[in-house]
């Protein structure tokens, strides 16, 4: 399967803008509702494959790409524990670049 960059749709609610919490580092994960692609499952044809064999224990290609996975795929099925600390981790590095970047400035 191809490597193609996958699109990801971010949506947020008008609700959620406001001032930052100053005690809070961002980015943050606030919620989701599905897992995205895994890694090279390829472009939008090539997903919606995976998710039609994945899906169907008839299918041709569904003991390969199960074997090629590593086991059931859920789309639905987020793991927002791991997306939070994804997430965390960017805001981590990035609040750690905006420090050093200050101490770098001239006083």
């Amino acid at each position: 399967m191809s490597q193609q960059p996958k699109p990801h749709k971010l949506r947020s609610s008008r609700h959620a803008y406001g001032p930052g919490e100053p005690d809070v580092k961002y980015p943050r994960f606030v919620a989701g509702e599905r897992r995205c692609p895994p890694e090279d499952v390829g472009c939008l044809p090539g997903y919606e494959m995976f998710l039609k064999a994945m899906g169907d224990p008839t299918h041709e290609e569904h003991d390969r790409l199960r074997d090629w996975y590593g086991g059931p795929y859920n789309p639905d099925d987020i793991d927002e524990r791991f997306t939070r600390h994804a997430v965390a981790a960017i805001a981590i590095r990035r609040h750690a670049g905006k420090v050093a970047y200050q101490k770098s400035r001239p006083k």
